[in-house]
């Protein structure tokens, strides 16, 4: 039983690893523009090379959502495992609502359904 969840925490970690990626792509690709817009002979070039860091982070933000999608069945398997309606209610929301952009109310069921499964033992 924790094999299968390490392994699946691990394949998580990984596809969600973009997510980090994508962050920093996002941030420099909007850096970029806003310093280049002030050099006009550079801006077809750094609209072209902007566009390809868009293309860029709209592929790592589907592998990032398929991360997110791993995290939430995770959370849902440790919830059947310690027989916690919170952890599974934690997994279904942080699938749901991070995949909207609101991931604060998945993970905030999330820390409230660990804390409680520190005292349970699995089934």
């Amino acid at each position: 039983m924790i094999d299968d969840h390490v392994k699946m925490f691990r394949s998580a970690r990984r596809w969600y690893f973009f997510a980090i990626i994508n962050s920093v792509l996002m941030l420099s690709s909007g850096t970029i523009a806003a310093i280049c817009s002030l050099i006009p002979s550079l801006k077809f070039t750094v609209y072209y090379f902007i566009g390809l860091l868009y293309l860029v982070e709209i592929i790592f933000m589907i592998f990032m959502i398929i991360g997110i999608i791993y995290y939430g069945i995770y959370v849902f398997k440790l919830g059947e495992d310690y027989d916690s309606g919170v952890l599974k209610a934690a997994g279904i929301i942080i699938i749901i609502l991070d995949v909207l952009g609101l991931p604060q109310v998945g993970f905030l069921l999330l820390y409230i359904g660990l804390r409680n499964a520190e005292y349970m033992a699995p089934r």
